[in-house]
């Protein structure tokens, strides 16, 4: 299982978020750029990258920070996302060398750049499958949608989705563990059919111990993007990776 460590950058700076309120959002001390030289220095593998601001109110709105990354740790894996309304903001981060991008509320609301950025970049589209529960959220998590996850991530799988990432609102920054029931769902339905190209399903949200860790590699989720838990000192990665290396 792959570990990301998570950014969610709010004005200009790393902050911390809880239920996924901007609101509730609290800034770190520090710049973008060095708390991603902390937590690679830390051992996550790459590094996911939420524009809270621009996922609000559209538009990518901190690629100063997405510079600033670059510049301290240059080979990073990046994915970012939060925001992108237009092809030319993708290519735009893609040659600010970020490897992925994400989208979320543009499924929804523009099917048909949806559609383009499947067709020009492929695999390098992930799409975060944001929830309360077994329902798919819009609008950062403010609008409901009456579509189940599973009837949505079908959708994104047949329109050539490869890469999911699942967040349940209800978890985010609480400590209290991820989904696994609505996740062990997605990977039976999905990831175990033997596709190709296969699915990979990631979470974000509720992880705080190494058995919240031990429990999605177990249900064969592929990867899991840590923030709270690193800030907080409550998870290392190379220790989760040792553990998880030897299940």
């Amino acid at each position: 299982m792959r570990l990301l460590g998570g950014i969610d950058i709010k004005q200009g700076r790393p902050s911390s978020t809880v239920l996924c309120d901007y609101e509730r959002m609290r800034p770190y001390e520090f710049s973008a750029g060095e708390w991603a030289e902390r937590l690679m220095s830390k051992g996550v593998s790459g590094l996911h990258i939420v524009d809270t601001d621009g996922a609000r109110r559209g538009g990518f709105k901190n690629i100063n920070n997405v510079r600033e990354i670059k510049k301290r740790v240059p080979h990073v894996y990046l994915e970012v996302g939060g925001g992108i309304r237009t092809t030319e903001q993708a290519e735009r981060l893609f040659d600010e060398g970020v490897d992925r991008i994400f989208v979320g509320s543009i499924v929804f609301k523009e099917p048909n750049l949806f559609r383009q950025l499947i067709y020009r970049y492929g695999e390098k589209v992930i799409v975060m499958i944001d929830a309360r529960g077994e329902e798919v959220q819009t609008g950062a998590w403010q609008q409901h949608t009456e579509i189940d996850v599973y009837q949505y991530a079908q959708q994104l799988i047949e329109s050539g989705v490869t890469r999911l990432t699942y967040t349940d609102a209800q978890l985010d920054g609480t400590g209290n563990g991820p989904n696994l029931g609505v996740l062990e769902k997605l990977v039976t339905k999905f990831k175990l059919q033997n596709r190709e190209p296969p699915i990979s399903i990631f979470n974000v949200g509720g992880i705080s111990t190494y058995q919240h860790l031990i429990d999605l590699q177990q249900i064969g989720v592929d990867g899991a993007i840590l923030n709270k838990s690193l800030r907080e000192g409550k998870l290392d990665p190379n220790k989760a990776y040792e553990i998880l290396a030897h299940l």
